[in-house]
């Protein structure tokens, strides 16, 4: 916080500054989980058969 003084009737040189927040943005964020440790392998894939689970990720 800073506070500007001037003299009685002195005119400031420069427009206040000012100091109000940005406006907020939108933003959009995706996250690919390439791998994952300890996780049970109950399903199996239709066309290959590979071991696979559908699982919940919380970030």
């Amino acid at each position: 916080m800073w506070i500007d003084m001037f003299q009685v009737g002195e005119v400031p040189l420069k427009p206040p500054v000012d100091i109000s927040p940005p406006v907020p943005e939108e933003y959009e964020i995706r996250v690919i989980v390439w791998n994952t440790e300890d996780i049970p392998l109950v399903e199996s894939q239709f066309l290959t058969g590979e071991k696979c689970s559908d699982i919940y990720v919380k970030g």
